[in-house]
């Protein structure tokens, strides 16, 4: 369930995924976005070819994906599997471009996933930290 705590209108998109089209959260196309304050209800089933990160640039940015702590391994471009998977360390990734990757989590820690390019890790308007935009971390117990 998507809650849309925005003051606009808002939906989920799994770009990628092999969904029936009412669940692509493509707002306008294939479903009603979600109003401010509204609830959206995604159900589809995910089997185990759909688990792993799939990434997909969906703006005009270009990114250098990378881990810490761990090489991860390039498995599909575009949709289209590798015929032998390639070890990355980071990952360049264009707008319109997708990539699944998968990595082993053995090392006990927080782990930074994030854009290597300086300006996509900062949130220069915020006062307190800058440090944000293109930032995860992967939590392995």
């Amino acid at each position: 369930m998507l809650k849309n705590e925005l003051n606009e209108p808002t939906t989920l998109n799994f770009p990628g995924l092999p969904l029936p089209a009412s669940q692509l959260g493509i707002g306008g196309v294939t479903q009603r976005p979600i109003p401010p304050g509204g609830e959206g209800v995604y159900r589809f089933t995910v089997t185990p070819d759909m688990v792993g990160t799939h990434l997909y640039e969906s703006g005009m940015c270009y990114h250098a994906m990378h881990v810490h702590e761990t090489t991860f391994w390039l498995l599909a471009e575009d949709g289209r599997p590798l015929p032998k998977p390639r070890p990355m360390n980071v990952l360049a990734i264009a707008p319109g471009e997708t990539a699944d990757v998968e990595f082993v989590a053995d090392v006990r820690g927080d782990w930074m996933f994030h854009c290597h390019i300086l300006d996509h890790m900062m949130n220069p308007d915020d006062e307190v930290d800058m440090m944000g935009g293109l930032v995860t971390f992967i939590h392995v117990k």
